[in-house]
């Protein structure tokens, strides 16, 4: 079952964002909030397990830096694609959404 983001957590991410603004972990996770975008779905589109996105999102250190110019180009693209909007439904409806959104973005 995908975790939801706890009040705690949206927190803990306000307060990093706020601290340490090119934290890339962190900016994942609010445009995770922002958009609405399903943990699952960056995983899958990144390659790497839901548990290393909520990691990079909460915990140190930040994303490692082979994986930085990928992440950066994913925030850049959801700012871009999705604008002032966000994803709707449940989550395999905006696990869908957001592959075909991205799927042609992707290298």
């Amino acid at each position: 079952m995908p975790r939801a983001m706890s009040l705690r957590m949206r927190d803990r991410l306000r307060v990093r964002v706020t601290t340490k603004p090119q934290h890339l972990g962190a900016r994942l996770g609010t445009a995770m909030l922002k958009y609405n975008v399903p943990a699952p779905a960056l995983a899958e589109y990144l390659q790497v397990s839901t548990d290393t996105i909520y990691r990079w999102a909460y915990e140190e250190p930040d994303v490692p830096q082979a994986r930085r110019a990928e992440v950066r180009f994913l925030l850049s693209s959801l700012r871009h694609q999705l604008r002032d909007t966000s994803l709707a439904g449940t989550v395999d409806v905006r696990t869908r959404i957001f592959h075909q959104l991205f799927s042609d973005a992707r290298r």
